[in-house]
Formats: C-alpha cells, structure tokens, sequence
C-alpha cells in the first residue's frame, strides 16, 4: 500500500519549508498536550471565526491533515500527494481568480488530539480557509465540532454515519460514509450468488472496531440475514494486528458460500487472499476499495470482487487526473491518491464559483461546496459530485471489479451498484 512520492518542485505553498520529499509543503505532528491547551482555549470561547481574509493577490490557503506516517501512513501520503497533484495543476493556470493555493499538510499520525491540534493550527495561525485530508473517520469525528465553531469546511476521505447522517455543517466527505459500502457490496453478494443452489452461507470481515466499520459490518449482517442467508461467521479483526490471519481461520473453518470484506489495508488483503489460496477456498469474494488498485493487479484472483467508489484511472478514462498525477510524479492508481485529487478539485471548483476575491472566508467557502455540481468529476466518480444542503457526500453509485491474471486493468463486472445501508 506505497504512494510514489518521487517529485518534481512544486509551486504550492513555496513559502514554506521542504520536508525532504521534492515537493514544498509543510508536514508537522503537533503534540497531544498542544492539542489539549488548544482545546481548551477553544472552549473557553477562543474566536468561531479564525479564517483570516487574504490581501489583495494573496493565495487561498487550503490546511491539511492526516496520517503521514506510522502503520497507514501509504494512505495518507495518498491523499496529500492527488491533492497536491490538483492544486499544482491549478496554480500553474494562474491559480483561482488569480489568487495562487497555498496547501500546508501537517502529519496527524491518526491521532484525534493532533489532529484536534493540526486543524486549530490551521486555521488560527496559517489562516485556512478549508482543511482536507482526514483518511481515518475517528479524526475526522474528533475534528467535527471544531469545524463548526471555527467555520470552517473540512472535506474527509473517510467519514462515518454520525458525520454525514443527518448532515452537519462544514463536515463533507469526498465519497460517502464507510456504511454506504454495505449496500453495494451485497448486491454485489447477491449476483452472485443467483446461480447457487441452496442455502447461502454468508462470512462477514473487518479489520477494526472503529465506529465507521462496525456500522459496515452491522448493516451487512443485516442485509443478507433479510435476504434468507445463514450469517456463519462475523468477524473483527484488531486494526493493530499483523494480519487478518486469525479471523480468515475461523472463516474458512465455517464454509462459508460466499465472504464479503472490508479489510482496510493492503498487506491484510493479500495475507488473506493468499490463505485463503492456500485453504483451496473457491468461493467469491467481495471486497471494498480501501486497499490500491495495484495490490488487487498483484493478487489477479478470479475469486476477488473488488466494489469501489472511484473508478479505475487510465490515459483514456480519465485522462486530466490521469496527466496531473503523472505531471507531480504521482502513481494516478495509488492508495487515495484519487480522493485527495477530487477533495482539492471540489475547493477550487467551490473557490471558483463563489467569486469572493480578497474577501473569501471559510463561511463563503462552505456556502460555496454546498453548491457544487461536478457532473463528471474528471470520470472518477459515477454519476458525478453533487453536494446540497442537505447532501454532503459525493457517491451515490457504485460498480464491482475483477482484476484477472495476465490483465493490464481491472474489469468492471457491475455498475450503478447504489451506495447505501439498505437494499
């Protein structure tokens, strides 16, 4: 689960420091005290609106914050490097009504404290007037309130219920909730398994107790008991194991027809492919797409189903994220590489048409997202993004993958699978 991180200099945020990587930006861990005393001044009534208005010709700037390094570190690193991949695409056009990005991302370890501490941060002494990145939702629940009491927009990679359900203000998700995925993947489940003759044998996995996942594994327990399915085994896997290896033993004990996943790291679905490989287990398997389009092309297994939100990039298919990536050094099919692209791609289509000059505030900016319309969102997100006042995620539809031995791409077996936690 590796994003390429080789690049060329890049005009965002040139004002800062670089931290090794060739590409300017800023990338902190702020301790968890700071986070604590941060907080503290917050709700002892620090100011609700610490987005400062840019000078004239001064550039927009645009925090983020998410885990850079440690154990998921490949995700986060995904997100930052499409994001930055689409603000150096824009700045090079002469930016947004003529005002440069200047993108700062700060390294919150997947910490809620620091990332507490990185979005105050942000926004009080750099002046943010929107924050991105947010690969893990337990940040991105601990962040919420601060957005609100600032005012100003996150957009997170990862979100669960409780954030978008009903919505809360200045909270989006660049996808949709990690629930949303129930829907899809058993319908999925379910063409499946049309020709089996007999009682459905079901086996439910996940690789963590976090609140976004358990309302995964909650509602496809739910769906397929509906559909008559026996539920043999349900299984957790802790998030800070090795692998899945325990949890794939008890499955593969259970025989069941069908396994349906959200194992959300790379290295966890290849050790459980290959046991599974290894078990002589035939039966399908159905997949979300947490872990890179690469590590399903190295696993080609006839058996995975792999159910994503974001489409499979090509020259062809999606030829402008395709060139950005490209041109920032970045593999366009990395882990969330995608994501942080259509996460910077929805402020600056926001920036654009909110037309607020100098004047741009982190109110005008989420007014502002709450009205964006990207129809085909560069041919990443079927359907495209379409946020309202009363929507604030981006995926509605979904479609199933197969990546086959021998092949140069995936091949899309299903489409318009709806996003959801019911059938």
């Amino acid at each position: 689960m590796r994003a390429v991180s080789e690049k060329v200099k890049s005009p965002v945020n040139a004002s800062v420091r670089s931290t090794g990587r060739k590409g300017w930006f800023r990338v902190m861990t702020v301790p968890v005290t700071a986070a604590l005393l941060l907080g503290a001044l917050w709700t002892s009534g620090a100011s609700a609106s610490a987005s400062k208005a840019p000078r004239a010709n001064a550039p927009y700037v645009i925090g983020f914050t998410s885990g850079l390094t440690g154990q998921f570190g490949a995700v986060g690193q995904g997100v930052r490097n499409g994001a930055e991949a689409y603000f150096n695409k824009v700045n090079k056009g002469g930016g947004v009504h003529g005002h440069q990005i200047k993108f700062i991302a700060l390294d919150d370890a997947l910490n809620p404290n620091t990332g507490v501490a990185n979005f105050i941060q942000l926004v009080t002494s750099d002046h943010a007037i929107g924050v991105i990145g947010f690969h893990d939702s337990v940040v991105a629940d601990a962040v919420a309130p601060y957005a609100k009491n600032y005012k100003v927009p996150m957009i997170a990679a990862t979100v669960d219920q409780s954030l978008v359900q009903p919505v809360l203000k200045y909270v989006f998700a660049v996808a949709c909730q990690t629930a949303d995925y129930a829907a899809a993947q058993v319908s999925e489940a379910r063409s499946l398994m049309k020709s089996h003759h007999g009682k459905v044998r079901v086996a439910i996995i996940t690789t963590s107790d976090s609140t976004a996942l358990q309302e995964w594994s909650n509602d496809v327990n739910s769906m397929t008991k509906k559909l008559g399915w026996d539920v043999v085994a349900n299984v957790i896997s802790p998030q800070d194991a090795v692998n899945a290896g325990p949890g794939i033993t008890k499955i593969i004990a259970a025989k069941p027809t069908i396994l349906i996943m959200a194992l959300g790291t790379d290295p966890f679905l290849i050790s459980a492919m290959k046991q599974l490989q290894q078990a002589g287990s035939t039966f399908p398997v159905v997949e979300y797409d947490a872990p890179a389009w690469t590590t399903l092309q190295s696993i080609h297994s006839k058996h995975l189903y792999y159910v994503s939100a974001i489409a499979f990039a090509t020259r062809t298919a999606t030829p402008q994220f395709y060139a950005a990536a490209v041109a920032q050094h970045v593999s366009p099919n990395a882990i969330y590489v995608s994501r942080g692209y259509l996460e910077a791609k929805i402020i600056v289509t926001a920036l654009t048409n909110a037309k607020c000059g100098n004047s741009c505030t982190g109110s005008q900016l989420d007014a502002a997202i709450q009205r964006v319309s990207l129809v085909s969102a560069d041919g990443l997100i079927q359907g495209g993004i379409h946020y309202s006042a009363s929507n604030h995620q981006a995926v509605k539809y979904m479609a199933a993958f197969q990546w086959r031995a021998g092949a140069k791409a995936p091949v899309k077996v299903s489409g318009n699978l709806t996003a959801g936690t019911k059938l």
